[in-house]
């Protein structure tokens, strides 16, 4: 299984500097990929950004969560799994504790890796360059 953070999912569904990334990991992946409660609310408060900042319309934010949502109904690829949020915080704290004292980052990015590492995620779709340094920090 591969955890896909929010940039990742975000780039299948609206276009940016990472799509081609997103969409090309995606093809050549052969394993599902983790969606689980907090993947949720991270790309619903994405797209709401979208609208608010004006880069997306609410009509385009409403067609691209019915798509999301057939995918997630048909799990296409998708693997629904949620963590020990107990011990995923664990994880974050101690991850903040450690790494985050030499590397700048916000705490959503550190509960990220923390619920990667709790479940015992063996590889990552982080296009978010500070979460990939969190990671290779801790492990």
């Amino acid at each position: 299984m591969i955890y896909g953070d929010t940039s990742f999912w975000v780039s299948l569904y609206v276009e940016d500097a990472h799509s081609a990334q997103a969409v090309e990991l995606l093809r050549e992946n052969r394993r599902s990929i983790l969606w689980n409660d907090f993947c949720e609310l991270e790309f619903l408060t994405a797209l709401a950004r979208c609208c608010r900042i004006r880069s997306m319309s609410e009509d385009l934010r409403r067609q691209i969560l019915s798509r999301h949502q057939r995918a997630m109904k048909d799990q296409l690829g998708v693997t629904i799994r949620q963590p020990d949020w107990g011990a995923a915080m664990q994880r974050g704290c101690a991850l903040a504790n450690s790494v985050i004292l030499t590397l700048a980052g916000r705490s959503l990015d550190v509960l990220h890796v923390g619920i990667a590492l709790e479940l015992a995620i063996v590889e990552e779709f982080f296009l978010n360059r500070r979460k990939q340094r969190f990671l290779k920090g801790r492990r």
